[in-house]
């Protein structure tokens, strides 16, 4: 069975090889190196989100990278979705315990659909999502 990471790397890469890019092109467009982008695809490491926000503009799907949705661009707030990455991207570096990439693609779900009903990223929200969270 593959393991959480693994996913976000496999797809990441269906998404490069959709937009017709090498390893290499899409790493240039993020402004990383060839060989963090194979770690990215090959689940040896999480993109952070300023590469995810770099390659959003380039054209991939980065909500389907990270949760495995495809989404609907009108209305979809990218800028949003990178604030959240970030705050669970930092909870889960915090934590005592480990976290699992299924956890942060649910919690990151979880605050976005929230969120983006409002149409405004709530910190209180966020913030009383992760205590939950543990």
């Amino acid at each position: 069975m593959e393991t959480e990471r693994p996913l976000l790397g496999t797809r990441l890469r269906e998404e490069r090889r959709r937009l017709g890019l090498t390893q290499a092109a899409l790493a240039a467009v993020a402004g990383i190196s060839t060989a963090t982008q194979v770690g990215y695809e090959g689940g040896a490491t999480d993109p952070g989100a300023s590469y995810l926000l770099k390659i959003a503009e380039a054209g991939v799907d980065v909500c389907w990278v990270l949760t495995g949705q495809r989404v609907d661009w009108r209305g979809f707030d990218i800028g949003m979705l990178i604030e959240i990455v970030q705050a669970v991207d930092e909870w889960a570096a915090t934590r005592n315990k480990m976290t699992t990439a299924e956890q942060r693609e649910h919690l990151v779900r979880v605050i976005y659909e929230h969120c983006s009903r409002d149409g405004v990223l709530s910190p209180s929200f966020v913030e009383s999502a992760l205590k939950v969270a543990g």
